[in-house]
């Protein structure tokens, strides 16, 4: 089974910010946002929906809180 980074804790923050060189925050999988229960479902049925270009990642909201600049980064699972 494909295990990804940042959902297992093994990374905290990323690179830096394209607007102003702060280091990015890791805010959680797309997938928990999608609707109020969406965080709370298994994380094998939410990982059915990926689209063919997510085939081996896991995408996530990455952010910046120096200058509010937010991003989807996809974290390859390995």
């Amino acid at each position: 089974m494909a295990m990804c980074p940042a959902c297992n804790g093994l990374i905290s923050s990323m690179r830096a910010c394209d607007g102003c060189g702060q280091s990015l925050k890791i805010y959680g999988r797309i997938y928990d946002y999608q609707d109020d229960y969406s965080a709370y479902e298994e994380y094998d049925l939410t990982n059915e929906t990926k689209s063919p270009t997510q085939e081996n990642g896991c995408p996530h909201y990455v952010g910046c809180e120096a200058c509010r600049s937010s991003y989807i980064y996809i974290f390859m699972e390995s």
